[in-house]
């Protein structure tokens, strides 16, 4: 019976982790302004599917430990600029885990 619990409580745990996994909690598009002072980043999505079937415009609330990469190299929300193709890893849009920028030239 004990076997019973344990594979039903591995099974569980594991569903937790993939439904977290599944949720829509990254988004790609361009960026269309940058506010330093409020640390914000408005951005046209490009994605279709899981979140929305259209370009809508979102705002992203970044943070202090949030880390930005501009073609893979370090930078600030100053670096950004409008037109920047993005890739943002967020929780929620006040809760912006990564920023990742792919800048031609």
């Amino acid at each position: 019976m004990s076997k019973w619990i344990t594979a039903f409580s591995v099974v569980a745990i594991g569903l937790v982790f993939s439904s977290r996994a599944l949720a829509c909690n990254t988004s790609n598009g361009e960026v269309q302004k940058i506010d330093t002072d409020k640390s914000q980043l408005i951005m046209t999505s490009s994605d279709s599917g899981c979140c929305t079937e259209s370009k809508s415009a979102t705002t992203f609330a970044l943070k202090k430990d949030t880390k930005i990469l501009v073609n893979g190299k370090p930078a600030q929300l100053a670096d950004l600029r409008a037109g920047d193709k993005v890739k943002i890893d967020y929780e929620k849009t006040d809760d912006v885990l990564s920023v990742s920028v792919t800048r031609e030239g």
